[in-house]
């Protein structure tokens, strides 16, 4: 397995590997469902009742069409939730859920966006103007799910969600600027480690 993660009561594990995405019932391991093709990122709603997963398909992908979907997941039976999905961009590098369970981000070459999943549309897109690509690079909600960190090229950065502001426009003086591999708020939501 790539990657285990419990939903958020415990009661199910959710698995990826190169050639599937499983969820099981944590208490006694029988496999609930299995969805053939690679799943490199998934992610837990806050109250466990949504799966997402970037499912790339094992077939190559057509002209004019990305082979990456993001789906969600109803966690009991592998099928389709009641939302409407973003549309299919050609790269996605981490998946991510608001703290209140209102918001999916994820974040490509070029940005990162939050999807409403009321609406069914995007909220913000935060554009990452900086030509350097850092592979998997982190980002990062605030606990009141207020404002987002992301690393772009080698400066973190930090946006307001409800201006859509970047906060830290240079900080290539004054804060980390170089080797930065994961990015986690405190609990109160006043320092960020990198």
């Amino acid at each position: 397995a790539w990657y285990l993660a419990f939903s958020p009561d415990g009661t199910r594990l959710a698995i990826r590997t190169d050639k599937a995405l499983a969820c099981l019932d944590a208490a006694n391991g029988r496999e609930l469902w299995r969805i053939d093709g690679s799943a490199p990122h998934i992610a837990w709603s806050p109250d466990g009742a949504i799966l997402a997963a970037v499912l790339s398909s094992a077939d190559p992908p057509k002209e004019g069409k990305s082979g990456v979907t993001i789906r969600f997941l109803n966690p009991a039976d592998g099928k389709a939730a009641d939302l409407a999905p973003p549309p299919a961009p050609d790269v996605i590098c981490g998946l991510q859920y608001s703290p209140d369970g209102t918001a999916l981000a994820y974040r490509t070459k070029a940005e990162i966006v939050l999807w409403d999943l009321k609406t069914g549309k995007e909220r913000h897109k935060i554009p990452l103007s900086s030509g350097l690509w850092n592979g998997v690079p982190p980002f990062s909600f605030a606990p009141d799910g207020k404002a987002l960190t992301a690393l772009v090229g080698c400066t973190l950065h930090r946006w307001d969600l409800a201006a859509g502001k970047d906060l830290y426009p240079d900080v290539t003086r004054r804060g980390p600027n170089g080797g930065v591999k994961a990015v986690a708020w405190s609990p109160d939501g006043k320092r960020i480690v990198t």
